[in-house]
């Protein structure tokens, strides 16, 4: 909050005269006021007495004024402490606001996250069951009961074989044990046979001799006789009695192989029934191993798709986890930035009420400002009347002394409130450099200015103007100074570096201001009216 200026404003010429003839009919007008009271009090004031309480009133003035500027002060700084702390709020909520717009944006984003890693679970879930349930279907032991089965019809069929085969041999060795028996009696029957022939031919040689016996009995004498008949009726019998043998045991040969024949005809049978049935067991053998084989290649491909699907369901529970980590640490973000949002929103409902409170105690300091500063405007405003009323005082009095001093140096013009000189009594003509006249005459000028302005208040601010005039004949030519602008400010600056040099009035409270032509006294373009538009003007007026 900027300190609040005074109404009053100096520097134009014009309204500095209206200002201070105000304040001179102002003063009067109190001078009168205080008259009319003291008259209807009654009351006889001395001039120390009058002195004494004016001195009073403005030591009175000067401290309510003091304290209503202090007031004032005390207001502001109230006013622009509760402004910059309600600022330090507002900037916080737009800070807090900020933040909290990219906390949401964080946090949806998270949201986003979550619901897709919740997603990811739920699809996880999908796959992991629609594993377990291909391996629950690939769990079903039929086949393994198929293939026990099968095994054991093999393990059957391989025991029904290798009897089978047992019999075969058994009956192929039964067959050469009896084809070997018909060979030995196949021999024993030719042994016999040939024994027969031979005992026949025993015979037939005995009943030859008994014939070459009978036909010759007269040559042999009747006891060699009976003899050789004796002998040849013993071989003889002997003979055929082998001979009967001989012929019994070929006999008994050829039936015993006869029936060993039939024998081994019926074991040959049995071998080649033997030998069928062989053929059929390995069939059957072979068959269920072909079915075996093929049941155990199913077999090998369901364990392979029991790893396969072991694999995938071990795949998709490892999967089912991970996506749960992620959907935990999720949800851990989730939470962590939700509670960071709230947190955000409690601090910026927070700072709402605060700035509300704030609100409400710069609505405070501002009533209690504005009333300070409505006193202390008033103040000026009354401060503004009293210096204004002083300064124009003190000023006709410089009139006055300077009047008295100068004499007709001066030009007289009731129309202003200023103390006019003729630029001819300080300057040479179209010059800017003080003549030793116009030294001698700014010195006693300066000598009454010091001396009426010592009579002001401390609090009186005051500055003494010089104004430079000019007349309105035009330079020609080329030269120091362009126009009569320039003429006239060079006039009035060299008029206050001169006072200033003096050391008696200090820099701060003076004041050099060129108007050039346009300002004259006289309107008219007579050498007189020229000469009294050419001046400095001298006024004693409020800053």
């Amino acid at each position: 909050m900027q300190k609040p200026e005074s109404n009053l404003q100096f520097g134009q010429p014009q309204k500095s005269s209206g200002l201070i003839r105000g304040a001179i009919i102002g003063a009067v007008l109190l001078l009168a006021v205080f008259g009319l009271l003291a008259v209807f009090s009654k009351l006889d004031f001395s001039s120390d007495d009058k002195n004494q309480t004016s001195v009073v009133s403005q030591e009175d003035e000067v401290k309510k004024f003091t304290r209503l500027t202090s007031d004032w002060t005390t207001a502001r700084n109230g006013l622009q402490a509760a402004t910059s702390s309600e600022a330090s709020i507002n900037t916080r909520i737009s800070e807090v606001r900020a933040k909290n717009a990219a906390q949401e944006a964080v946090l949806k984003e998270v949201e986003t996250a979550f619901s897709r890693a919740a997603n990811r679970v739920d699809d996880a879930k999908s796959k992991l069951v629609e594993a377990e349930n291909d391996m629950a279907r690939f769990l079903d032991d039929s086949l393994e009961r198929k293939v026990a089965t099968a095994v054991g019809t093999v393990e059957t069929f391989t025991e029904t074989r290798e009897q089978a085969e047992q019999a075969e041999l058994v009956a192929f060795q039964e067959a050469e044990r009896i084809k070997s028996a018909v060979v030995q009696l196949r021999l024993a029957s030719q042994a016999a046979k040939a024994a027969a022939e031979a005992t026949a031919n025993v015979a037939s040689a005995a009943d030859a001799a008994q014939i070459i016996v009978d036909q010759n009995e007269d040559a042999v004498p009747d006891s060699d006789g009976s003899t050789l008949q004796n002998l040849r009726n013993d071989f003889f019998n002997e003979a055929k009695a082998q001979a009967d043998s001989a012929k019994r045991s070929a006999d008994a040969a050829e039936r015993a192989m006869a029936a060993s024949a039939q024998k081994l005809d019926q074991a040959f049978a049995r071998v080649k029934e033997r030998k069928e049935a062989v053929i059929i067991a390995r069939s059957d053998e072979n068959q269920a191993q072909t079915e075996l084989a093929g049941l155990a290649m199913e077999l090998e491909d369901l364990q392979k798709q029991r790893t396969s699907s072991r694999k995938v369901a071990a795949i998709a529970k490892e999967r089912l986890l991970s996506e749960e980590a992620g959907l935990e640490k999720r949800k851990a973000d989730l939470t962590r930035e939700t509670l960071k949002s709230e947190d955000l929103k409690a601090v910026y409902a927070d700072l709402q009420k605060q700035r509300d409170s704030q609100e409400a105690k710069v609505g405070a300091a501002q009533q209690i400002y504005d009333d300070a500063e409505a006193k202390l405007r008033d103040a000026q405003k009354l401060r503004a009347k009293r210096i204004a009323s002083d300064v124009a005082a003190v000023n006709s009095e410089m009139h006055d002394q300077l009047r008295a001093k100068l004499g007709n140096l001066r030009i007289e013009n009731p129309d202003h409130d200023r103390f006019i000189v003729s630029s001819e009594a300080l300057f040479k003509s179209g010059s800017a450099e003080l003549g030793e006249s116009g030294k001698i005459l700014i010195t006693d000028m300066a000598g009454v200015i010091t001396s009426v302005t010592s009579a002001l208040p401390e609090d009186a601010d005051w500055i003494l103007r010089v104004d430079g005039h000019t007349d309105n004949t035009p330079f020609k030519g080329a030269g120091r100074f362009r126009d009569n602008w320039e003429l006239s400010q060079a006039r009035a600056l060299a008029v206050v570096k001169y006072i200033v040099s003096l050391g008696k009035i200090p820099p701060e409270r003076l004041a050099a201001n060129g108007l050039g032509e346009y300002q004259p006294l006289k309107k008219g373009d007579s050498e007189k009216d020229r000469a009294e538009n050419r001046r400095i003007e001298l006024a004693l007026v409020p800053r």
